[in-house]
């Protein structure tokens, strides 16, 4: 292994190519000092920069020609070189690379530019590695090669799931003979694949390529570099041309030069010198419209390079173009069982035709979002030409909904936008203080209440169109009149209703009581309470009748002449408010013995009854849920 590590920086987004004058433009230097082995990246119209030499990392704007600076790298690292940079969907992932220790790191770390913040996502399984390839298709990173601090190289290659935050393994970076483990190549996605462009093993230098079918999983030789063997060069898409530029051999010569590759006809073509002349290796490279950000590296010497190049390519006769009329789609606010759509213009490049593959949204709130009516895939729009397409909101819920809108075509942009908006409630709602109450054991013609409350959502008005008893079984009235209907609850408020059971005969009596509204609910915008009692005759209950729902009464002695301690009794996972009284057969009360909270424990209290006459009573023991009744006798 050579006795210096190498850097690579891969680039994945589209520019359109220039066959013939293309120009250099030389920008605004990069504010960070002599740099290599860092990584760029492009999100939207912005490149985002990270140093690899230290923790710095700046967002480049080409509209401005403007640097500024960003939230650190976070990691327990202060150096990162030979890092890996890659975007997916609006997000830049930063990992890898080199440690000042000369450590080899294995985490990775995803990037937030609206927050410019970082988060931490699951590490490399392959381990540390400096100058790992990368490439991005189809909203899926692939990382793979490499080497650690021992001076292993690696052929291991693995796809990256950012949707799930899982790396798969696949098939091996190996064609033929002759590109058995690589570290430092060029790589680019292009057309469905992604491609490996030289890189080093031990003391051999590569000229391959190496194209990696993510269909098939299999790694496929193509027509190798011009020149010699390179290692650590910068590479670049547009789609529809590969680009691989700088590099160098042999730890000797440093390259200024760049070539083309067109998949079609697997050639390359020859795009001249670097106008400085100025060979480097490890220059970091990134791609906004038709222009490709190239700077950064080192000459293999004493210099480390901050310069930073626009490579202008006007003439893109073949080379499909997509340009979208929004990047980002927020509906607002909405109401729930309401929709919206917002159309969003495709166009193709004004020179050759686009072919769109595919439209999809995902992501959490992808649910709330379709679009409507789109085309037959895949699709041919012809240059210049613009497609209309249709984006419907309509949430079945409150709340906020983020998705991602996908376009694949044969331009391969990043064509991935945001989808947002959030959804609140103008239907009227009803909340019921109950759908269920049981009213428990009644003396036969001892009447029991019952309040029911009625309350309107926060959003709207209820209005109640009419309340009624729907079964047969008698027993159960409305304690008041009732309001004249219909009647508006405003909303947030309530209204209490009454319901009053009498049984006349000792058995159970199951009602309903049916509000029928302008809110949601069945088809026929009803809302049921379950009623429940049960009529009980005096003259036959049990003296054993004496539990309820972990409550126990008893009275001692029983029949009884004078003095009879009343015991209760409240289990451990029952606290309960009771109230006792004691009443006659004809329903008259002889003794209120109050209403009190009572803890799980035993109590008992005596009474004087020497004063009642000789017959039968009942003692009644009330809770907020239900009743107890049983006999006491008195005897003289």
């Amino acid at each position: 292994m050579k006795n210096k590590f190498y850097y690579v920086t891969i680039f994945l987004l589209g520019v359109s190519h220039l066959l013939q004058a293309q120009t250099w433009t030389q920008k605004a230097i990069a504010p960070f000092a002599g740099n290599e082995g860092g990584g760029a990246f492009t999100i939207g119209t912005k490149i985002y920069f990270a140093s690899g030499k230290d923790k710095s990392f700046y967002q480049y704007d080409p509209a401005t020609d403007t640097w500024a600076k960003k939230a650190d790298l976070p990691g327990s690292t202060n150096t990162r070189g030979g890092l890996t940079a890659f975007a997916v969907a609006g997000m830049g992932y930063v990992g890898l690379g080199l440690s000042e220790a000369g450590v080899t790191k294995a985490d990775f770390w995803q990037y937030d530019p609206t927050a410019d913040s970082w988060a931490q996502k699951a590490n490399y399984p392959g381990g540390g590695r400096v100058y790992a390839g990368s490439f991005v298709i189809d909203a899926l990173a692939y990382v793979g090669g490499g080497a650690d601090e021992t001076g292993a190289f690696y052929n291991d290659f693995y796809q990256y799931n950012p949707a799930a935050n899982t790396w798969t393994k696949k098939a091996s970076v190996q064609v033929g003979g002759g590109y058995s483990k690589t570290a430092g190549p060029a790589a680019f996605s292009l057309g469905g694949y992604g491609y490996f462009v030289g890189g080093e093993f031990l003391t051999t230098d590569y000229h391959v390529t190496a194209q990696y079918d993510p269909v098939n999983n299999k790694w496929t030789a193509k027509a190798s570099i011009p020149g010699n063997g390179r290692t650590s060069g910068s590479g670049f898409s547009n789609g529809k041309l590969g680009f691989v530029g700088f590099g160098e051999i042999g730890f000797t010569t440093a390259y200024d030069d760049f070539y083309s590759y067109d998949p079609s006809t697997d050639t390359w073509q020859s795009l001249g010198e670097f106008p400085t002349k100025s060979g480097r290796a490890y220059a970091a490279a990134a791609v906004v419209g038709n222009s490709a950000y190239i700077g950064g590296g080192w000459d293999l010497g004493t210099t480390y390079f901050n310069d930073w190049w626009q490579l202008s390519l006007p003439f893109h006769a073949a080379v499909p173009q997509l340009i979208l009329g929004l990047d980002q789609i927020d509906f607002g606010s909405l109401d729930s069982h309401a929709s919206m759509d917002t159309t969003m213009n495709i166009q193709a490049g004004p020179d050759t035709s686009l072919v769109i593959s595919g439209m999809q949204i995902s992501g959490s709130g992808s649910a709330a979002y379709s679009i409507n009516s789109p085309p037959t895939l895949p699709y041919v729009l012809g240059a210049g030409k613009n497609l209309a397409i249709t984006i419907s909101f309509k949430p079945t819920d409150t709340g906020t909904f983020d998705a991602i809108l996908t376009i694949t075509s044969d331009a391969e942009l990043d064509a991935s936008h945001t989808l947002h908006g959030t959804a609140f409630s103008n239907t009227p709602h009803i909340l019921l203080s109950s759908t269920k109450i049981d009213f428990g054991k009644a003396n036969l013609n001892t009447p029991v209440d019952s309040i029911l409350t009625l309350t309107a959502g926060t959003n709207a008005d209820l209005k109640i169109i009419n309340v009624q008893f729907t079964g047969t079984s008698g027993g159960f009235t409305f304690k008041n009149n009732l309001p004249t209907f219909p009647l508006t609850i405003p909303a947030g408020k309530s209204r209490e209703l009454a319901i009053r059971f009498t049984p006349t005969a000792a058995k159970i009596y199951d009602d309903t009581v049916k509000i029928t509204s302008n809110a949601e609910g069945d088809a026929a915008h009803t809302s049921i309470v379950a009623l429940h009692g049960e009529g009980l005759d005096a003259s036959a209950v049990s003296t054993e009748d004496q539990v309820m729902s972990g409550l126990r009464v008893s009275a001692i002695p029983n029949p009884f002449t004078g003095n009879v301690t009343i015991s209760v009794s409240v289990m451990e996972e029952f606290p309960a408010r009771v109230k006792i009284n004691i009443i006659d057969v004809s329903g008259n009360e002889v003794l209120d013995l109050g209403e009190k909270d009572y803890q799980p424990g035993n109590y008992s209290t005596q009474i004087d009854l020497e004063k009642l006459s000789s017959g039968k009573y009942l003692i009644i023991a009330k809770t907020a849920h239900d009743i107890l009744r049983f006999p006491l006798v008195k005897v003289r």
